[in-house]
Order: structure tokens, then C-alpha cells, then sequence
């Protein structure tokens, strides 16, 4: 059993002119001890490059995944792994993200608002990247040059 932090803070920074990055797409890949792992799309970054993750939030995320697919998804956030993987898209993830909200649009009650943010992003300015951390502490701060 793991015990994830209550929050992770994310700050995203140009690794150039160190300057917050603003409407970066990343996701959130949770590896469960049974059934399939978890991939969550994160909120955008703000104007600041930060991106705050609660505990609450994954949970809540995880609940709904197992109401849309209860025969793939068994684990809740206690029962995953410590370890998870940060990724910022490239730009198919990101269509391919946006396929699924829409797809699933009435089911996750997303506002077309809200998918249209993830239209409008910085992710082409910059390479993906996958960090791989283990989850640690009641807060964790994680720091990202890209």
C-alpha cells in the first residue's frame, strides 16, 4: 500500500529563458497493483507554469474511470504503485485526448469550454518528455525544464 501525497505541486519553466510556461498539457500515468493502470489528463498550467495535483482530485478521477470502465479499472490510489510517470504531450496525444473528452463528453460532463483549452496550447514550442518520480511526503514539488 502506498501513500500518495496530499498535493503535487508542478512548476513547468522554459529551460532556456527560465519563464513559466503557460497552458502546458501534461498527463499523469498510475501504475496499479491490479487491472490496468490509470492515465489521467492534467489540468492546463497556469500563466505561473504551475500545475497543482490533489490527492482528492486522483481519487476522483480514478472513481470515475471504474464507473466508465468497471471491467478494466479494480485499484483505487492506495492500492497503485508509488512510482508514477509525468509526461507533457506532443501534439497527436493531445487530438487524441481531445477525441476521447469528446467522445466521452456526456458521460464525464466536461464543458466544451473546457475541451477547447486543451485546443489552444504551448505543447508545440517544445520536445514531450516523460519524468518518471516516486511519489514522497504529505507535498511533493516537482520542477520541469522544458
Amino acid at each position: 500500500m502506498n501513500s500518495f501525497p496530499n498535493i503535487i505541486k508542478i512548476k513547468i519553466l522554459d529551460h532556456i529563458t527560465q519563464a513559466p510556461v503557460n497552458a502546458m498539457v501534461m498527463k499523469i500515468r498510475l501504475f496499479a497493483n491490479q487491472k490496468n493502470d490509470y492515465s489521467f489528463i492534467l489540468p492546463l498550467s497556469d500563466r505561473n507554469g504551475n500545475i497543482v495535483i490533489t490527492k482528492k482530485w486522483l481519487e476522483n478521477e480514478i472513481e470515475k474511470e471504474q464507473r466508465l470502465f468497471p471491467m478494466d479499472y479494480s485499484s483505487n490510489l492506495s492500492n497503485c504503485k508509488s512510482e508514477f510517470i509525468l509526461s507533457i504531450l506532443d501534439e497527436e496525444a493531445i487530438n487524441r485526448a481531445i477525441t476521447a473528452m469528446c467522445l466521452f463528453q456526456k458521460a464525464t460532463q466536461i464543458s466544451d469550454e473546457y475541451i477547447n483549452q486543451y485546443t489552444q496550447t504551448s505543447n508545440w514550442r517544445y520536445c514531450s518528455k516523460e519524468l518518471c518520480l516516486v511519489a514522497e511526503g504529505k507535498d511533493m514539488d516537482v520542477l520541469i525544464n522544458v
